[in-house]
């Protein structure tokens, strides 16, 4: 166990529990890159991690301003290196920047980053916002995109508890249709 790490980047400790680098040469590699920020001799090549592919997200979330009442947040994670550009389409079209604010990369515990860029708007049914995401590691620019209405999970959810309902009345009628008293019934009448 490697009691601090020296996070280079940020030139700030943090602990590091476990290690993040195979083999176990976590402490060794902590104590080469110190030894390298202070201009010691180094005994251990610092391996440099291969470029990793973002994931992106848009989560939205509800401001309670009716001017601008909702707050997409495009999350981007699992990337590396951390120079990434991130830029807002509405329908297809640039957004400014001034329309939104973005975040530094901050750095995983994987070697890799994450960042969230955040973008208020008032959506109009049939507005489509795009996340677009470029980064060294992807061919071309990756997409995730948002509409207002419900997203695909909440209406799979209502069209199955749609159909159990429907099932369920169904059942419950044709008891109550098919329902015979049982013979030698001794319940008093009335």
């Amino acid at each position: 166990w490697c009691i601090y790490e020296r996070a280079v980047s940020l030139g700030v400790y943090r602990l590091a529990r476990e290690s993040t680098v195979p083999g176990g040469d976590h402490c060794r590699l902590a104590r080469s890159r110190l030894a390298g920020k202070r201009g010691l001799p180094t005994t251990d090549p610092i391996p440099i991690p291969a470029p990793a592919q973002p994931q992106v997200h848009i989560i939205p979330t509800e401001t309670g301003n009716t001017r601008v009442p909702v707050r997409l947040s495009c999350h981007i994670w699992g990337f590396y290196p951390p120079e990434v550009t991130v830029i807002w389409l509405h329908n297809g079209d640039i957004m400014e920047p001034d329309d939104y604010n973005p975040i530094s990369a901050i750095p995983n515990d994987d070697w890799t980053y994450q960042t969230q860029v955040s973008l208020l708007v008032a959506p109009v049914a049939g507005d489509t916002y795009t996340c677009s995401v470029q980064h060294v590691s992807l061919q071309e620019p990756l997409l995730e995109d948002w509409s207002p209405g419900l997203i695909l999970e909440v209406m799979i959810l209502v069209a199955v508890a749609t159909v159990l309902m429907v099932l369920g009345l169904g059942l419950f009628l044709a008891g109550v249709y098919r329902y015979t008293p049982l013979p030698g019934d001794n319940y008093p009448a009335g």
